[in-house]
């Protein structure tokens, strides 16, 4: 599997408020802003005077982006059918790779109405039509429809995008009054058959479960587009809906979804632009007249405006639509004496949302250039800055969560794409033609990921609409401070920026600049040093737009293709190369990991590639915490922390690129005695909420009496991938302060397709991360298990003490083909990390020839006990099917393993082995997972080699408790827990 993270651990730790850090600048790495060496003899340049003094405050929070994206209408379907491969995935990596492009988090996805079979002649641009799932009422469902759609669809999710939106112009042409995807002045206020709501909706759910079993889970579904717009005889889909029409459509949509199952949000309105969304109170206040007029207003049809009052005005609608209000921004990017839309409009937006409820949401879900600036394809930077400044507004002013750009890629004459392509018909040429505002959007999209918080930045003259701009987030999942700047002026702006809110005791070493301009493509700059009074200075390029970022997950600095660009552009540089070595820059990326320093805690191993591929070489400015085997070491609890410089020095063909990084090795904790377990699982896929972590602490010591904690609610959620975790697996690092919980990505509920879960499964585990075992990460998703397979299902972990290293293991059935067609029984997997986030590829561990799932392990006196269960039926030929077998083995990879006993404890129909040593005696449990009974039933032993497990005499477990893990928990983990989950529920 490709390694798509690399990180280099620097000084950073999370605070109550977010980050603790001081954070630094310097130059943007521009033209405008290099330094070249003087001569002797030239006079002393006295400093530029700063244009401005900005403050970033982390402490005053605004609104959480959601995502930044783009829609695939209509241009994907002709380009995922005839482009080739290559090409295609060009087009992918720049809108959805963070290290390749510009790292999209949401992809809209058009539902098409069939306008492509019957509307030919008043949609003459093929490009604009498009096909539909079903094409009759009585017809089957044909999901071949929108193939090349379905392939960047496909691409979007590979590449991490995790927010998919499905989107409808117009209803299927079979329920509209007119037969075709547009309307006409004869059908009135909508061109939705009368009574068709609830086939309407059932056609989009149908359209959904379908995807779903493709393992493509939408997380919103827009059932309305414009609503307001007459579209009448328009050269694309469409439909207008009057109020009344759009109440009916969005409640059947979110009854049906109710009753589905469906964990799907409705996105509504989708107006138009959001003159049209304002009561007529706030419009009057704003436009001077006393109602919203454009678009079908003017029909006598009913009323096209007012969406927020009818949607968040009303409770039913107000709960469909799930508190969110959605909109496009077109005409809303330009302020003129008396029309202030950059500014008053927006604010007017946010008062009147506020009305209705303070915390509403504000959805920017599609815009581009319109308006006489529309005409014309233009490439450069003038049409970039206009967007920028429009980005910039929509979220300092409207606090949009999320920003979508309209459609991805263009081949016409206007302002409407992120790539364009004079492709036209099978055959022409498929050239890609990125435009500066793709990569101004980047600046946003890449950085700005879901999760981050619009915080306060100061000191610019925002009331201008132009000149210098900025604005400024904290993302305490992945610990960073983002600043973006845009520079619509012809000079350069030079910046001083301080950092309030946040521990300036701790500070990191730079902050990293990317810079779009006329001569850069969201280009990584100079890294920006600290200054002593843990400002930073910045120059702002003229006609520009720069992203600072500093810090990293858990004070970690992404290195990536970053990393390989800057390498591999001095290597060819150097040696005269035309191109880079793949396999050694991606050796290099492995190479470049360090592990576990400061935060993370633990020890790590430094490696030392081959001698005819790349190199790595580590040197540390305090020698006592870097052996010569090269592994980094934590001082013992009482030393203290110890501050090292680390030195990477790359090679390759005798040329070196050389990097140095900051950090803090941490003191190993003190150690303490247990006092208690805690108890993860899930409870089943019987309830919506079964498939998620719960947590259960012990009564003191004794592992068979416990109390649910968090009033037996889920603990820690899964909001992506299929929405559901079970397994969950959880390890306490070597040195005992760090914890990582991983779980099977995987929803059984509402779904019920156990074929399926197992033939086009998620190949992903959830990973969550804890200092304390109380405060947890946001969930990430990481991809472990390779193409050929079905499912990664029940992923554990065991720490192999002679290499430093995690092995993580699952199963997973592996099919002869990305197909997964055919037979395939479930194997034993294996794939190795140091951080849960960079995984080796996968191998196979255990195949016996037929399934066996659920592996789990300890080690006792040098040995290491592993439990599996066998899959098979349990019948004659097979008598311990569905049952779980002890083996023991000098090391994880013993090939001599030892078979210990079948059919242990002589329970049959169990899965989920945990296995534990307690606290205070020499005695094992064995907690294993009736699934179609009781849950877990524990037993006992004195003696793991013997293989006599009892069920324990006496015990009380949490309700419904399925495959999870027990862990011994020290006294002060037992009380913080105990705090927070019992004693101030």
């Amino acid at each position: 599997m490709k390694k798509k993270t690399i990180v280099i651990t620097l000084v950073a730790v999370s605070s109550v408020l977010g980050l603790y850090f001081g954070i630094t600048s310097g130059g943007s790495g521009s033209s405008h802003n290099s330094n070249k060496v003087k001569e002797a003899e030239e006079p002393i340049q006295q400093p530029v005077p700063l244009d401005a003094y900005v403050s970033i405050d982390g402490s005053v929070r605004y609104q959480t982006v959601d995502n930044f994206g783009a829609s695939d209408a209509w241009s994907m379907d002709p380009i995922g059918k005839h482009w080739t491969d290559e090409n295609k995935n060009r087009v992918a990596d720049l809108l959805f790779s963070r290290e390749k492009g510009i790292g999209l988090s949401a992809w809209r996805f058009n539902i098409g109405a069939g306008s492509a079979e019957t509307d030919q002649t008043i949609i003459p641009d093929p490009w604009r039509q498009a096909e539909a799932f079903k094409m009759s009422e009585d017809d089957d469902y044909d999901w071949s429809k929108q193939k090349g759609q379905q392939w960047f669809l496909q691409a979007a999710k590979a590449r991490g995008v995790d927010t998919l939106i499905a989107f409808v112009n117009s209803p299927p042409v079979w329920m509209t009054k007119n037969g075709h995807a547009q309307p006409d002045m004869s059908v009135g206020s909508t061109n939705l058959k009368e009574g068709y709501e609830d086939k309407f909706a059932t056609y989009l759910i149908d359209v959904l479960a379908h995807f779903r079993q493709e393992g493509l889970d939408f997380t919103y579904i827009s059932p309305i587009n414009e609503p307001t717009w007459d579209w009448n005889q328009a050269h694309q889909e469409g439909n207008r809906y009057n109020n009344d029409d759009l109440k009916r459509v969005i409640l059947e949509l979110y009854r049906q979804i109710k009753e589905s199952g469906f964990d799907v949000q409705i996105s509504a309105p989708d107006g138009v632009e959001i003159t049209s969304l304002l009561d007529d109170e706030y419009y009057q206040r704003f436009a001077g007249g006393e109602q919203y007029t454009g678009g079908a207003n003017s029909l006598g049809t009913g009323k096209y405006r007012e969406y927020i009052k009818d949607l968040l005005g009303a409770p039913d609608l107000k709960e469909a639509i799930g508190n969110k209000i959605a909109s496009h921004s077109y005409w809303s990017d330009y302020s003129k004496p008396g029309d202030d839309r950059l500014g008053e409009l927006r604010e007017l937006l946010v008062d009147n949302m506020k009305k209705y409820d303070a915390d509403a949401k504000y959805w920017v879900t599609e815009y581009c250039i319109l308006g006489d600036y529309g005409p014309g394809r233009d490439l450069g930077m003038t049409p970039a800055l206009h967007v920028a400044r429009t980005i910039h507004f929509d979220l300092t002013k409207a606090n949009a969560a999320a920003w979508q750009w309209w459609t991805a890629v263009s081949k016409v004459d206007y302002k409407d794409g992120l790539i364009y392509t004079d492709f036209n018909k099978e055959g022409d040429e498929q050239n890609i033609l990125t435009s500066k505002i793709m990569w101004t959007l980047g600046n946003y999209s890449k950085f700005l990921r879901p999760g981050a918080e619009r915080i306060s930045l100061s000191g610019l003259d925002e009331h201008s609409r132009s000149g210098l701009l900025g604005s400024a987030y904290i993302h305490a999942g992945e610990q960073t401070v983002t600043a973006v700047f845009i520079n619509d002026s012809e000079e350069d702006k030079r910046i001083r920026i301080s950092l309030e809110g946040v521990d300036k005791n701790h500070s990191i070493a730079m902050m990293e600049s990317y810079i779009t301009s006329d001569s850069h493509d969201l280009a990584r700059g100079e890294d920006v040093p600290t200054l002593e009074d843990h400002s930073f200075e910045a120059t702002i390029p003229a006609k520009s737009v720069v992203t600072l970022t500093g810090g990293g997950a858990e004070g970690t600095v992404e290195a990536n293709d970053d990393m390989e660009s800057e390498v591999t552009k001095k290597m060819n540089a150097e040696n005269g190369n035309s191109g880079s070595d793949e396999e050694a820059v991606q050796r290099a990326k492995e190479a470049l990991q360090v592990y576990n320093i400061n935060n993370v805690k633990g020890h790590l191993n430094l490696p030392v590639i081959g001698d005819n591929g790349t190199k790595i070489i580590w040197k540390s400015g305090n020698p006592k915490v870097i052996t010569e085997s090269g592994e980094v070491m934590r001082p013992k609890y009482g030393n203290g922390d110890v501050s090292v410089a680390l030195t990477a020095t790359i090679s390759k063909n005798g040329v070196t690129a050389v990097k140095v990084f900051n950090a803090v090795v941490i003191a190993q904790p003190v150690q303490e005695d247990y006092a208690g377990y805690l108890f993860s699982y899930f409870t089943g896929e019987g309830t919506p909420e079964g498939e998620q972590v719960y947590f259960a602490l012990s009564e003191g010591n004794d592992p068979l009496h416990w109390k649910e904690l968090n009033g037996g609610k889920p603990v820690l959620l899964s909001t992506m991938g299929e929405k559901g975790v079970r397994d969950p697996f959880m390890i306490r690092s070597p040195e005992g302060d760090r914890f990582y919980m991983i779980a099977t990505d995987l929803k059984i509920n509402g779904d019920w397709n156990w074929d399926r879960a197992q033939r086009q499964g998620s190949r992903s585990i959830v990973v969550w991360e804890s200092n304390d075992l109380v405060k947890w990460s946001e969930p990430r998703m990481v991809e472990i298990s390779p193409k050929e397979a079905g499912n990664t299902w029940a992923p554990e972990v065991f720490y192999d003490e002679t290499t430093g290293e995690y092995i993580v293991f699952w199963a997973s059935k592996l099919f002869a083909d990305e197909t997964h067609t055919g037979d395939a029984h479930q194997k034993i997997m294996y794939s190795k990390t140091r951080d849960f986030r960079v995984f080796t590829e996968a191998q196979e561990y255990i195949d016996f020839g037929y399934s066996i799932i659920d592996t789990t392990m300890i080690s006792h006196k040098g040995k290491i006990y592993r439990f599996t269960k066998d899959e098979r039926d349990n019948q004659p030929l097979s008598p311990y099917g569905k049952m779980i077998f002890q083996e023991s083995m000098d090391s994880v990879f013993d090939p001599d393993y030892q078979m210990i006993k079948e059919g242990v404890g002589s329970i049959k129909g169990v899965e989920g082995p945990t296995v534990f040593k307690s606290n205070t005696e020499e005695k094992w449990y064995l907690f294993v997972d009736e699934f179609g009974g009781r849950g877990y039933v524990p037993l006992e032993t004195t003696d793991l080699d013997s293989g006599v497990w009892n069920i324990s005499p006496q015990y009380d477990l949490p309700n419904s408790p399925r495959h999870g893990t027990v862990i011994p928990i020290t006294k002060t983990e037992y009380d913080a827990i105990k705090t927070k989950y019992l004693l101030n529920r």
